[in-house]
């Protein structure tokens, strides 16, 4: 019974009998989920693949996109399985020892870990990862396209010859833009452009979208987790960001690695305790993300929720107070708690009231034209409720598998741990409620029909920040070694080299 108490009371093992249990679990609940999804389609007669419920060919819609060594779909993944070349193995051998060797120097002791070595290391292994794939398919080709016809954001960037002219014809230009491009706001394209007159060579704009999206990821993703952690943790945290299989694979030469940094951006300012550089940091953060994605509309649903739910824990303390006062005060509560978010949207609304104003590019009508042309036949559960019904399971199966069994479990043991805390401590409920705010929202704007191909580990790659708070959580309350924290980037890391290796993902 003694020695029983005592393995209770000690710390977790990452790779004991019952986790490994769990991970097992969760990966075969994983591909159970998978196999009936495709015994349904060969029953009724659909098909899954990239090209959504129009089967599994690489060239439809995506003419630019010649996928080698291609032999089958990996739905609900967005991308094609592809036998690894003794070129590419070779690569990531190199990459992993680069890896294990890096992660050997930075904890090699007690010392609080080097944020600057954190990035450098982060960053040169989403450029190794993606070589795998070869210069050509890993990175040129990541940013303009793997074929003859090109249909990606470069090709319309390219075209620019005036900035200001282009944002003030956008309206007139939008649907002759290629498909990628024309669902975009302006800024999207903008981005490419200035990176290409610096850069012009395509493998070039490449890796400096990559050193952008890393580096400002770094700096507010670290900023927000030690507003909640101790700082070795935190860094620990934005490490374990930087080697997750999405980051790896998408955040080099994707415009949505910018959004994802934007969104942090906006957390970042929006908790910050000075209250000017809050609101003028949050409006700053937001126009961009809006004037590069329509779905920054995530981050105003996400906060508008935290704020909501906010309020609702506040009037449950004041129970009494609140009851002898009735509605009125929970309506000034309300109200009380939205004043910043109020301020932040009035401001992203001038701003844009501005540009109108300018440019006469009015951004509620490109948003209609790029929800008609993403949904020509309108609202997909109505229209086609199969198709509807599938993406939205892919929607979620996409950010699942990308993040893995091991993270899905740590997640699920942190949430519980951060539900139980909630009422104890205030960093845990203010957690608690961020993470369920952005949950929800993501799932407000799947219900819309929103991300209706499924790729979602890119697409909504924001949301994998605020999967790994509840993580945090766990590593906290369960104090896990150093050497266990290590043994979960390693595992993380070869996740990502095994996606890399025999997954080719569409852009």
């Amino acid at each position: 019974m003694i020695k029983k108490n005592s393995d209770e009371n000690s710390s977790p093992d990452l790779l004991c009998r019952k986790n490994i249990k769990s991970y097992i679990l969760v990966l075969g609940g994983l591909i159970g989920i998978i196999v009936l999804f495709n015994i349904f389609s060969i029953i009724f007669r659909f098909h899954l693949g990239p090209s959504g419920l129009n089967g599994c060919d690489p060239n439809r819609d995506t003419p630019n996109r010649s996928v080698p060594r291609a032999q089958f779909c990996i739905w609900p993944l967005w991308g094609y399985f592809a036998l690894p070349t003794i070129k590419g193995i070779t690569i990531s051998v190199i990459v992993f020892l680069i890896f294990f060797l890096s992660i050997r120097y930075i904890y090699k002791n007690s010392i609080n870990p080097n944020l600057i070595l954190i990035t450098l290391c982060g960053l040169f292994l989403i450029i190794g990862t993606n070589l795998i794939h070869g210069w050509q398919m890993g990175i040129a080709g990541a940013i303009c396209g793997r074929g003859e016809q090109g249909i990606e954001l470069y090709h319309d960037a390219i075209k620019i010859n005036n900035i200001f002219a282009f944002i003030k014809d956008y309206e007139n230009i939008q649907p002759n833009l290629h498909v990628h491009a024309r669902t975009h706001p302006p800024g999207a394209i903008i981005v490419i452009y200035l990176l290409y007159l610096i850069f012009r060579l395509p493998g070039l704009i490449a890796i400096a979208l990559c050193v952008i999206n890393t580096l400002t990821s770094v700096y507010f993703l670290n900023g927000i987790f030690k507003r909640f952690f101790e700082e070795r943790l935190s860094k620990y945290m934005t490490f374990l960001y930087l080697l997750l299989p999405a980051i790896q694979v998408y955040y080099l030469a994707n415009i949505y690695g910018i959004v994802a940094s934007l969104v942090l951006g906006v957390i970042y300012f929006y908790l910050h305790p000075n209250q000017k550089r809050s609101i003028t940091g949050s409006i700053i953060c937001f126009f961009l993300a809006s004037f590069i994605t329509f779905m920054f509309v995530f981050i105003v649903l996400c906060l508008f929720l935290f704020e909501l739910l906010n309020t609702r824990r506040q009037n449950i303390f004041k129970g009494k107070y609140i009851k002898e006062n009735g509605i009125i005060e929970c309506v000034r509560n309300s109200i009380k708690n939205m004043q910043k978010l109020f301020v932040i949207s009035i401001g992203l609304i001038l701003i844009h009231g501005l540009i109108f104003f300018i440019f006469r590019f009015n951004y509620i009508n490109s948003f209609l034209y790029a929800s008609a042309s993403e949904n020509p036949d309108g609202f997909s559960l109505l229209t086609n409720p199969v198709k509807y019904f599938v993406t939205r399971v892919q929607d979620i199966l996409d950010i699942l598998i990308f993040f893995g069994p091991v993270l899905i479990v740590l997640c699920y043991r942190g949430f519980k741990n951060l539900k139980e805390e909630t009422l104890i401590k205030e960093k845990y409920s203010q957690i608690y409620l961020l993470v369920i705010s952005a949950i929800i929202a993501l799932l407000i704007i799947f219900l819309t029909g929103a991300y209706d191909h499924g790729e979602t580990a890119r697409a909504a790659i924001y949301i994998y920040p605020f999967l790994l708070m509840p993580i945090a959580i766990y590593l906290e309350k369960e104090n896990l070694s150093q050497l266990d924290k290590t043994k979960l980037l390693k595992l993380i890391f070869g996740q990502t080299l095994i996606m890399q290796l025999f997954g080719f993902y569409i852009w």
